[in-house]
């Protein structure tokens, strides 16, 4: 061990400095600023998360997109167009029917379909998933589906994403179109900002849609 020339160890002193009034103060005070600051951070963070939830869908509906094309066969064997439905603000959902997160968000469309419809909304459900074909039926009557239901497939969902073929996206897939068939807003299921408050923003959508 090392002695100083006061003969004290360098330990000791060492130990005397940090246990000395003066240098507690400065510890005290480095402590006391960091936690305002960490504080204040955290505050920061959480507004800005706030801020950006609330105008988000704003943005996005505002944001011209591009023209929609769309053909599909209901379950009741209607024909349905894109073209069909101009002059209406249409909601088209590519979703799975074993999809849980598709189903939470087939039940929030329910009743934002019967308040809005008479305004001038449509929505049209596509599922994708291969087994589609035996149970979509029974989706619509388990999750009170309302609005027409056709099968699909991944392709058909790309190419009105306007995607690559090979891009990676998750359901559900909403896509809000104007009533000049253009596509506004479009959020697959790994838009976490849209879809943790989704009835609220997909309200949000339709009504600035349908003004």
């Amino acid at each position: 061990m090392s002695v100083n020339t006061e003969g004290l160890p360098d330990d000791r002193l060492k130990s005397n400095l940090i246990e000395s009034v003066p240098c507690r103060m400065v510890l005290c005070g480095v402590g006391f600023i960091w936690s305002r600051v960490k504080g204040f951070l955290m505050l920061f963070s959480r507004l800005i998360s706030v801020l950006i939830l609330l105008i988000l869908p704003l943005l996005s509906v505002s944001a011209p997109s591009r023209p929609a094309s769309l053909k599909v066969t209901t379950m009741d064997g209607r024909q349905l167009t894109l073209d069909q439905m101009r002059g209406k603000v249409v909601l088209v959902m590519f979703f799975s029917t074993d999809c849980p997160h598709c189903q939470r968000t087939a039940q929030a469309l329910r009743p934002l379909y019967r308040e809005f419809r008479p305004q001038g909304l449509e929505i049209v459900g596509i599922a994708i998933n291969p087994s589609a074909s035996g149970n979509l039926q029974s989706f619509a009557r388990k999750y009170g589906v309302e609005f027409p239901l056709s099968l699909g497939t991944r392709g058909d969902c790309t190419r009105f994403a306007g995607i690559s073929v090979m891009a990676r996206f998750y359901v559900p897939y909403l896509f809000f179109v104007d009533k000049n068939g253009i596509i506004r807003q479009q959020h697959d299921g790994s838009d976490r900002l849209f879809y943790r408050n989704e009835a609220q923003n997909i309200r949000t959508a339709i009504q600035t849609l349908l003004k």
